[in-house]
């Protein structure tokens, strides 16, 4: 387990990591994912969306049609300054704060629709994954719907990654680093079980998991890229 000292040295090397990636990683975000549609298909006209770790603000770009109430969260400073010059022209009414997600704070039933896009997978410890989830029913309204997407790692292309870490850490071998160029990010591998755990301790009372890869939905995660955890409260 970690200790508190830990937990900070972690998050300072995720907003220094994308602070130095910022403009290359913004490039390579400039399209929307598949999922975008199943996110859009939540949010009403007018409705207020957090966008958690928003990076380059790339889902605003998706949904701006519905002139929605956009508030985007990123622990990078340098991100979101990517992100103002990408949604400079868009009609929403927006709004970015510089924040880790657990040094965040809003006012209870804030948000009809919150979204956090890869961004939870950098979050370490459970008891940390607990609390974000906890923190997003909070902030919720009643009847809204949050969607929080991870990357399936249990890829044969990340296995030198598990085998590093499992050299490093053998009790938290799914805790990775990963470049971007030379750059590592921490990445945690979620299980199915894992998610699943997550979301039974979570004040969710109705929850379901979406699988995703590059062409469409999956109906479990093998050969999926990223796994949705969609949270009704």
């Amino acid at each position: 387990m970690l200790n508190k000292n830990e937990h900070k040295v972690l998050f300072s090397n995720v907003d220094r990591s994308y602070n130095s990636i910022a403009s290359k990683f913004s490039a390579s975000r400039n399209k929307p994912w598949i999922e975008f549609d199943l996110y859009k298909n939540f949010v009403s006209d007018g409705a207020s969306v957090l966008d958690i770790g928003c990076g380059n603000a790339r889902l605003l770009l998706h949904l701006d049609d519905l002139n929605i109430k956009y508030t985007g969260l990123d622990i990078s400073s340098q991100m979101l300054e990517m992100a103002k010059g990408n949604v400079e022209s868009t009609q929403s009414d927006k709004r970015f704060v510089n924040s880790n997600i657990l040094d965040a704070n809003f006012d209870k039933d804030s948000f009809d629709n919150i979204f956090a896009v890869a961004s939870f997978h950098h979050l370490h410890g459970f008891y940390n994954r607990l609390l974000f989830l906890r923190k997003l029913y909070y902030w919720s309204k009643p009847n809204s719907t949050a969607c929080v997407s991870v990357w399936n790692l249990w890829q044969r292309k990340y296995l030198p990654n598990f085998v590093a870490a499992f050299f490093a850490h053998f009790w938290r071998f799914n805790d990775l680093n990963i470049k971007f160029g030379k750059t590592p990010r921490f990445y945690h591998a979620f299980t199915v079980t894992g998610l699943r755990l997550l979301m039974f301790l979570s004040p969710y009372k109705s929850y379901k998991l979406v699988f995703v890869d590059k062409k469409g939905y999956k109906t479990n995660k093998k050969n999926s890229h990223n796994i949705i955890m969609v949270l009704n409260k």
